[in-house]
Order: structure tokens, then sequence, then C-alpha cells
């Protein structure tokens, strides 16, 4: 297993910059987790709410590697989903 925790490292955020090329991120994440990166291998994108792009790159992931195995966890995803936005009383019915 590679795990990334997207929240707590500014340098794996930013494999999600530029283009999404799913080659070139499992490249960078291999590097930063030491963990060679195969058809075999399970990718953790730990915390995936406070990167965007990691979340757009899903698509990617499904469309131009689906031989990869992704999973995406996120503690916040609600709240990160629904920030800014309150219920009135008179909505809650």
């Amino acid at each position: 297993m590679a795990r990334i925790d997207l929240m707590n490292n500014e340098r794996a955020r930013s494999f999600f910059d530029g283009d999404l090329d799913v080659s070139r991120i499992l490249r960078n994440i291999s590097l930063e987790t030491g963990v060679p990166i195969t058809t075999d291998t399970l990718v953790l994108l730990d915390e995936i709410q406070e990167c965007p792009r990691a979340l757009t790159a899903l698509k990617y992931f499904c469309e131009d590697a689906r031989e990869y195995h992704v999973i995406a966890t996120g503690s916040y995803m609600g709240i990160a989903r629904h920030a800014g936005r309150t219920r009135s009383a008179k909505s809650v019915r």
C-alpha cells in the first residue's frame, strides 16, 4: 500500500498541480512513499478533500488507469462539500 496524507503533506498536494497525467502522479506517489506502484499496489489518497485537484484526478484514474487500485478517504468530506451553506429554520420541516 502507498498512502499519501493530503492534509499534512503539502508536497503531495503539489503532485496534482498542472496536468493530471496518471503516470506522473503515480511516479510522484511512488517516490514520496518509497513504494513501487504496480497494478497490485493499493494507492490510498487520505484526506482528499484538502486537494480538490486530487478529487478531479480520480476521473482520470477511472478513464485512463483502471488497472490501478485507488481509494480516497476524507474525514471532513461533508463539511468541505457544504462549506458556507447554512440551513434556516424555515427550510427544515
